[in-house]
């Protein structure tokens, strides 16, 4: 949870989640625990019922996140998660979100 907390910058104080403040000192680490917590999170609750991410104006979104939610839809390819996105750069998306299904 502390990884998933972070991803929304909700600040967890030093010392309370040991992991968390070793993943801090190194950017990289930090990155992918995040993402595995975020991979997870999509996993349990494609788990417990269909998930519908809704995601608006992506053109306003840094590349690193839209990499993120495109890896997640990647591997969770064969879960009931769908994520309709609304933006105005399609080049821009298209890189990150390219080989997933279009509607």
């Amino acid at each position: 949870m502390a990884f998933l907390a972070e991803l929304c910058g909700v600040p967890f104080p030093s010392g309370v989640v040991p992991e968390l403040d070793s993943a801090q000192r190194m950017p990289q680490q930090l990155s992918r625990l995040i993402e595995l917590a975020w991979l997870s999170f999509l996993r349990a609750e494609a788990r417990a019922r269909p998930v519908l991410l809704v995601l608006d104006d992506l053109q306003w979104s840094d590349a690193h996140s839209v990499t993120r939610v495109g890896a997640a839809l990647r591997d969770l390819a064969a879960s009931p998660v769908m994520a309709p996105t609304v933006d105005h750069l399609a080049e821009f998306t298209g890189r990150a979100l390219t080989g997933l299904p279009l509607l």
